[in-house]
């Protein structure tokens, strides 16, 4: 399998190129040149299969010129290694609960396979620096997946009062190997930092810089694994499936596309986004001018300008109409957010965070009877206690101990970044 770049398509790049060296030209995301088809029988023996099974014959195809399917599945059982049940929480509406992991959020899954893929491709532990951009739980993922692994540094961006004080505790407290930039602006103004140095490929060069977040395809393809295993939890597979996928950068809905591509019989997806609408209004309007970011009780998904919507383009050659066959786009405000909450656990017993919320509340509003509905559970509703008690005042926030950690403040100028990767390059 070779890769391309989405900004230039005759680049052609082999995976580890992909993985390992984000400097390419013309700044563009890298996509494989194929997305691999899965047929009818690989659907059918879903079930007699472990996840693991299913997990290495779904990615060796992405990965087969860089390493054999034996060490893969050792990988993967390094990397996968907690359950990702699928729940039901009312008569066809079920949720896909991704937060079992050690940081318990769906990042965990792509943060430990990108960890387990970049140590075995550095034996020999060179030096290799690490930068993220978060808005919460991918900075946390991938500060576990490699706090103090040899030959890795890590650099977390994260925006100031655009976290919950659980995830910025994960953030600041981790190893000594990772240490995080508190940004004086948003999530968007972090991305922008990355994609900046990113560019730079001089200093890409010169301080051996990637990144784990889903600007790389590494982080990425992970994702697609948890769709299937939704699939095969289900016990009545004739109605049609809907996926409601909470959106923030979109790499969790471009993964689930691509399973659906794969093979993966989906009838619909359903992009549940905040008041952050530039993709809402992309199908609606058939342009994209993505409006200044506004916080939300679901902090994560507070994007403006997310990075994969290109690669949602590629996979549908640009064609918006086409698009909007396989993906319905749905808003909620923090009303509706608090209202899910509260209403599902007070009906069903079954507690939610924000995020899942708004894609329990897109796909409570659109679900037909002869649909399966489920939608993602990406993190435990006890990250986000504050939220969660305004839905629920009897459930009182836990006290939490917070340090400063290795928190550095800075500003969103790329030049204060370069000077901080600097710095601890000389450390």
């Amino acid at each position: 399998m070779n890769y391309i770049n989405i900004n230039n398509k005759f680049q052609i790049i082999n995976f580890q190129d992909a993985l390992i060296c984000q400097n390419h030209d013309s700044g563009g995301l890298i996509m494989p040149q194929y997305i691999p088809e899965f047929g009818n029988s690989f659907i059918k023996k879903l079930n007699r299969k472990t996840n693991k099974e299913i997990a290495t014959d779904l990615m060796y195809p992405y990965l087969n010129d860089l390493i054999d399917k034996r060490k893969l599945k050792n990988l993967i059982s390094e990397s996968l290694n907690f359950k990702i049940p699928l729940v039901q929480v009312e008569d066809n509406i079920f949720a896909l609960e991704l937060f079992h992991g050690p940081t318990m959020a769906f990042k965990d899954v792509g943060a430990l396979f990108l960890s387990s893929l970049l140590q075995h491709l550095n034996p020999d532990m060179k030096k290799i620096r690490v930068v993220v951009a978060t808005s919460g739980d991918t900075g946390s993922a991938v500060a576990n997946s490699f706090a103090n692994v040899p030959g890795f540094e890590v650099l977390i961006l994260f925006p100031k009062g655009g976290v919950s004080l659980y995830q910025e505790q994960q953030l600041t407290n981790t190893a000594s190997n990772v240490k995080a930039v508190e940004v004086d602006g948003t999530f968007d103004d972090c991305q922008l930092m990355l994609k900046n140095v990113l560019k730079n490929k001089d200093l890409c060069t010169e301080l051996n810089i990637t990144t784990a977040n889903s600007i790389n395809i590494g982080r990425l393809l992970p994702q697609i694994v948890y769709y299937f295993l939704a699939y095969k939890q289900l016990v009545n597979k004739k109605k049609d499936v809907v996926f409601s996928v909470p959106c923030g950068n979109f790499g969790n809905l471009t993964a689930g596309l691509m399973a659906m591509k794969m093979g993966l019989p989906v009838g619909k997806f359903i992009a549940a986004v905040n008041r952050n609408q530039s993709f809402y209004k992309l199908l609606k309007y058939g342009t994209y001018h993505p409006n200044e970011t506004i916080k939300t009780f679901s902090n994560a998904m507070d994007v403006s300008n997310p990075s994969n919507i290109v690669r949602l383009l590629h996979l549908y050659e640009n064609d918006i109409l086409r698009l909007k066959e396989d993906i319905q786009c749905k808003t909620v405000n923090d009303d509706e957010t608090i209202s899910s909450i509260r209403a599902v656990y007070k009906k069903f017993d079954y507690l939610m965070d924000p995020h899942s919320a708004v894609a329990y509340h897109s796909l409570k509003s659109s679900i037909k009877k002869h649909q399966n509905g489920i939608f993602l559970a990406t993190a435990s509703p006890h990250k986000f206690e504050s939220i969660v008690s305004k839905a629920i005042p009897s459930l009182i926030p836990k006290k939490i101990e917070y340090s400063n950690g290795y928190k550095i403040k800075s500003d969103t100028h790329v030049e204060s970044l370069q000077s901080i990767l600097y710095e601890l390059a000389l450390a």
